[in-house]
C-alpha cells in the first residue's frame, strides 16, 4: 500500500511555519535546542566516498508558467535515504523512494519556524515530482 505524505504544509517564503505537534513529529528535542537537523552520510573506503545520505524528505510543486515562480504546498514524507549518489558541487544527487517509486532527488536545506518563533534549519532531500504525482492521484 502506498503511503501519502506525512504532512502537507502551506508554503511561505522564508521559513515554513509549523505547529508544536508538527514540530514534534519532525524534530527531536536536541534538534529544536540546537536549531538545526543535519543529514547523515554513510561513506566507504579511504577516500570516504558517499554511498547513502539520510535526511527529511520533502517535495514541492513549482508552477513554472508564472513569474515569479509560485510554489504549491510542501509535502513532507519523513526521513528517507538518498542512494546511488553523485556529488554535484556542494550538493548530492541520487535516487530516493517515495510512495514505492524511485525518484530523482537532491540535497538542500529548508528553514522551519516553530510557534514560539524559533527557527530550525533542516537538511532535506528534495524528491522531484513526488508532490505532483501524489496530487494527480487524488
Amino acid at each position: 500500500m502506498k503511503q501519502k505524505a506525512l504532512m502537507v504544509l502551506q508554503y511561505t517564503p522564508g521559513a515554513i511555519k509549523l505547529t508544536e505537534a508538527q514540530a514534534r513529529l519532525l524534530f527531536t528535542d536536541t534538534d529544536i535546542e540546537k536549531g538545526e537537523q543535519r543529514g547523515e552520510t554513510k561513506s566507504i573506503g579511504p577516500w570516504q566516498i558517499p554511498v547513502t545520505y539520510q535526511a527529511l524528505c520533502t517535495s514541492n510543486i513549482f508552477y513554472r508558467d508564472t513569474y515569479p515562480v509560485e510554489h504549491g504546498p510542501l509535502h513532507v514524507y519523513g526521513k528517507r535515504v538518498l542512494f546511488d549518489l553523485k556529488a554535484s558541487g556542494y550538493q548530492l544527487e541520487g535516487r530516493v523512494k517515495v510512495n514505492g517509486v524511485s525518484r530523482r532527488g537532491f540535497t538542500s536545506t529548508q528553514l522551519f519556524e516553530l510557534p514560539n518563533g524559533k527557527l530550525i534549519d533542516a537538511a532535506i532531500i528534495h524528491a522531484c515530482g513526488a508532490a505532483e504525482a501524489e496530487t494527480a492521484a487524488e
